[in-house]
């Protein structure tokens, strides 16, 4: 436009780009600005010739079912009502559950495309049996203070829930490795001699780029969310006049997280962060 004589000023030029991306239906991944800055080549150069070192010295490149990723999942009460069709000249509402204190989802798979059974961290001082109602198989709940896992409740998962699932076997002395987010509370040297001994690899993810390398982040937590979102709005539609409270969170959360948890959406999840098969290209430098 210029070259004919119609120069656009550079908010002429927001303005158009406002109405293309409006056009365009593009909505923008929120990137904190510390996540942003910390996603170097260097960084991410040095994690996978790291990952490679240890998956070579403890004979686990060809052997994906040994290779676990664990992240954690905040959990609300009140959710996120779904698009719906509505008359344009009326204000379409939706009903939603008041805000409660949060509630840790702790999930994890492997890269043979096994999930293991999720694990709840809920607020409060004495675990109420009922909080567990309407459960996945398998699936364990705790209480911390928070809501939130801490050190003692990160070591009572591995050691409770974690190793039992991914090691039925105590005899079994090949190492697995862990891959999770960088977290201070899940990072002491108790815990780092106690998964030793058990041949147990806690691999931490670089700090604040988990959104490129860590394949819960990258390729399953997102559509867990927007399923417990559509569970909570069903709930709401088949519930009429009652709210979602904590005792009701746990059996939706489970159904989000198996829809979620695919065998499909596991393997896509190692393979578009580069674990398995190990591949550093995927992590292009665009992202």
């Amino acid at each position: 436009m210029a070259e004919l004589g119609y120069r656009y000023s550079n908010s002429k030029l927001k303005q158009l780009a406002g109405a293309m991306a409006y056009e365009m239906k593009a909505t923008p991944r929120k990137l904190e600005r510390s996540r942003a800055k910390s996603s170097t080549p260097e960084k991410v150069t040095g994690y996978f010739k790291k990952l490679e070192e240890v998956l070579k010295q403890h004979n686990l490149l060809e052997k994906p079912q040994h290779i676990y990723n664990l992240d954690e999942n905040g959990l609300q009460t009140d959710h996120r009502p779904y698009n719906v069709v509505a008359n344009s000249n009326s204000k379409c509402q939706a009903i939603t559950s008041p805000r409660s204190s949060t509630t840790t989802l702790i999930g994890c798979v492997n890269a043979l495309r096994q999930l293991l059974p999720p694990f709840f961290v809920f607020k409060g001082k004495r675990f109420n049996p009922d909080l567990m109602k309407g459960s996945s198989v398998g699936a364990k709940g705790v209480m911390s203070d928070s809501g939130w896992s801490n050190a003692a409740i990160f070591q009572q998962y591995l050691e409770e829930h974690f190793l039992p699932n991914a090691r039925p076997c105590p005899e079994d002395k090949q190492p697995i490795i862990l891959i999770y987010d960088e977290h201070s509370s899940h990072k002491s040297p108790k815990l780092i001699n106690w998964a030793r001994e058990r041949g147990l690899i806690l691999f931490v993810l670089p700090a604040r780029i988990s959104h490129l390398l860590q394949p819960l982040d990258v390729a399953v937590f997102g559509s867990s969310k927007n399923n417990y979102y559509s569970e909570c709005s069903s709930f709401m539609s088949r519930c009429i006049g009652q709210i979602i409270t904590r005792y009701e969170l746990c059996s939706i959360a489970c159904k989000a997280y198996t829809r979620a948890m695919s065998p499909s959406n596991i393997q896509s999840a190692f393979r578009k962060t580069g674990i398995v098969p190990i591949d550093p290209t995927v992590v292009s430098l665009e992202k």
